[in-house]
């Protein structure tokens, strides 16, 4: 059920994005590093700073499963050819015109 702003009842969050208290156990030293990370202001919280750090881990593992798909599709695609100048000319104008467009060409397939 989502939070509303009761004046114009629109939803804030839904149930995925609320928080929830989880309670972890660290050792003395990694409490220390997540603190000073902290008090040197890079996160505002030792909240902030696992949720980042969950979030980063996440997206590593979605890149991970992204990165097998693709090894597997080119594994079930044949046998490798060999690449020719040409070849290789080709992919350096396509990468050199996917840098100049900027970032938000970047992670599209295609191209």
């Amino acid at each position: 059920m989502p939070i509303f702003d009761i004046r114009a009842r629109v939803p804030l969050m839904d149930s995925a994005e609320r928080t929830t208290t989880m309670n972890i156990s660290l050792p003395a030293v990694l409490r220390d590093f997540v603190a000073e990370r902290v008090a040197g202001g890079a996160y505002s919280s030792a909240s902030e700073y696992v949720r980042e750090l969950i979030r980063a881990d996440r997206q590593r593992q979605q890149g991970q499963a992204r990165l097998e798909e693709l090894l597997v599709e080119g594994i079930a695609s044949g046998p490798a050819a060999d690449w020719t100048d040409e070849d290789w000319t080709a992919l350096r104008a396509r990468v050199a015109g996917r840098v100049a467009e900027g970032p938000s060409s970047r992670g599209t397939q295609g191209g």
